[in-house]
């Protein structure tokens, strides 16, 4: 840990296997994705500092689910078909009381894998992991997206925010090969302009 640095453990996440990408309802609820478990968890808070439930929230199951983005009253995701090289993005369907609606897939690409996703000018940024790539999607299509190998596997995807970036920054994470510095290759944090 970096001296510098200072946490608060929150929690431990009993139950979790593999968890991954994070949202917030407008309630300060916190929804997890785990893939290892193939799905998503809801976190409820008593304060900032004491959870008060950790509940398994998605009805169907949704395999290898990674991104997670609150769009009104649906939760996007990214995911994989079951038993197939398909990449999907849908949603959940949340509920007035909270619980979990239908869900439903909404775009797919064969033989790639989608990790993260941000939402960005009333559509959402996906990342495109093994293809190295950027994908626009809005209005049930894809609107643009960028070259194969635009980056070496992008995992994460954030819109910039005013003073220090402007609204139409990307900033996406490259992963990078494990145990290994090698600055040709993945391991660093890049920025670009969106070219959508």
């Amino acid at each position: 840990l970096n001296p510098a640095m200072s946490f608060t453990e929150v929690s431990p996440l009993p139950g979790l296997l593999l968890p991954a990408g994070m949202a917030m309802d407008g309630s300060g609820n916190l929804y997890i994705a785990d893939t290892g478990k193939d799905a998503i968890f809801r976190i409820t808070f008593s304060t900032p500092e004491l959870i008060s439930s950790i509940t398994e929230w998605n009805q169907a199951p949704i395999h290898s689910i990674s991104g997670l983005e609150w769009v009104g009253d649906n939760l996007y995701f990214t995911a994989m078909k079951e038993g197939t090289l398909m990449a999907t993005l849908g949603y959940v369907k949340g509920n007035p009381d909270g619980t979990a609606g239908l869900h439903s897939i909404v775009f797919e690409k064969p033989y790639t894998v989608f990790d993260d996703i941000a939402v960005y000018d009333q559509g959402l940024i996906i990342t495109d992991y093994l293809k190295g790539a950027l994908i626009y999607w809005k209005d049930g299509a894809v609107q643009g997206q960028t070259t194969a190998d635009s980056f070496h596997s992008p995992t994460s995807v954030a819109v910039g925010r005013p003073p220090l970036f402007s609204v139409d920054t990307l900033l996406i994470t490259e992963q990078g090969v494990s145990l290994d510095s090698n600055p040709l290759v993945g391991n660093r944090l890049v920025s670009i302009d969106a070219p959508f």
